[in-house]
């Protein structure tokens, strides 16, 4: 999905997707997902004590999975 967010004030913006049939219903169902998705991972950061920390690099994200996941294979 793209949508051109340096636009003038007065201008129409456009949204193009590849999304087939009931559009509406379909980004309706896909953003209501959302939802769920940062409700997981602010109950996951509040279970670990993350909550005062940001991360915003995704190599940096990836690789502390990496490190808890491999943590908890060997621990069970």
């Amino acid at each position: 999905m793209l949508i051109d967010m340096m636009r003038p004030p007065c201008s129409t913006s456009f949204v193009m997707t590849n999304l087939q049939g009931n559009f509406k219903k379909i980004l309706g169902d896909l953003y209501g997902l959302r939802t769920w998705v940062e409700y997981g991972f602010r109950q996951c950061r509040q279970e670990l004590g993350w909550t005062d920390y940001r991360f915003t690099n995704f190599q940096r994200i990836e690789r502390w999975w990496e490190i808890i996941f491999c943590v908890y294979t060997n621990l069970m």
